[in-house]
């Protein structure tokens, strides 16, 4: 079997150039274009800017997946300003995300500088939007290039700017799990042979604690206090996990039981359930850990 491409959707308010006349709508301004990715001739961003309104720019997006879903791995990114909204427009998204019972595509909504999707200073080899509608971009002093141009001045994204942008979203569901694991385990493990009783301010004192808030925020579907849940699609509703796995995200919020009372003892034998359940539930997803 051939291997799929990769095509990054993001609606956004981009700013257009080099692009053909037939991606042109009424009074001569482009609102898409497909950008291949260097020496990655499968590889593409879909630019997006729709003109119009919701429900028009969903069927241009069902055309665009309904094209490339049998031949590229897709991932969606909606920017909250186009008047997208998670509690409003999740299931007439789905509606053509899910085919026979699996999700055909991630989908994302952001809205701040903060997500993944833009350049990060000094990391700024990942990500790719910038400010204004810019691919990268000027960041102080430091000029940040995303992209080549060919001899015909057409543009090609860099590899690592988008391989990189691709993989932080494709694993990472399972990457969070494995490392709340992890910093869980690490954090309270030696305070066991102390007795460790979960305080009444633990909330506000342990950062270890509010990223497990955050990471349970993540499994329910709801936002937590810093609306983390903005940059996760809903597993729960998109059917891409099987029953057995939503069971075992059960189990393990069963397992989170201990951190909700005040003072309440944290044994070893509680730690040791409690990464029996991540671990049960890292080996059921079916993506990878890391890239």
């Amino acid at each position: 079997m051939e291997k799929k491409g990769k095509l990054m959707i993001v609606v956004w308010k981009w700013l257009f150039q080099n692009v053909r006349e037939e991606q042109r709508i009424g009074g001569g301004k482009v609102n898409y274009d497909f950008l291949p990715v260097k020496n990655q001739p499968n590889d593409f961003l879909l630019r997006y800017d729709p003109e119009s309104d919701i429900k028009e720019s969903f069927n241009f997006l069902k055309a665009q997946v309904s094209n490339y879903a049998k031949t590229h791995q897709i991932q969606l990114f909606l920017h909250v300003s186009h008047g997208y909204s998670k509690d409003r427009h999740s299931r007439q998204i789905e509606a053509f995300l899910i085919k026979g019972g699996k999700t055909i595509v991630d989908y994302y909504f952001f809205g701040n500088v903060n997500d993944h999707l833009y350049i990060r200073i000094p990391e700024s080899r990942y990500g790719l939007l910038g400010f204004d509608g810019n691919l990268g971009g000027e960041f102080g002093y430091e000029i940040i290039k995303v992209y080549d141009l060919d001899d015909s001045r057409n543009i090609l994204l860099k590899q690592a700017h988008f391989n990189s942008t691709w993989d932080f979203y494709y694993y990472k569901f399972k990457r969070r799990t494995y490392e709340m694991m992890e910093q869980l385990v690490q954090f309270y493990w030696p305070l066991t042979e102390s007795g460790y009783k979960i305080s009444e301010n633990e909330e506000t004192t342990n950062s270890i604690f509010q990223q497990l808030e955050a990471y349970v925020g993540i499994i329910d579907g709801k936002p937590d206090k810093f609306g983390l849940i903005m940059e996760y699609p809903d597993f729960r509703e998109a059917l891409y996990y099987k029953p057995e796995v939503i069971q075992l995200l059960d189990d393990l919020k069963k397992g989170f039981s201990i951190f909700e009372t005040s003072k309440s003892e944290i044994s070893r034998a509680h730690l040791t359930t409690l990464r029996n359940a991540f671990i049960n539930l890292l080996n059921a997803l079916p993506e990878k850990t890391y890239a």
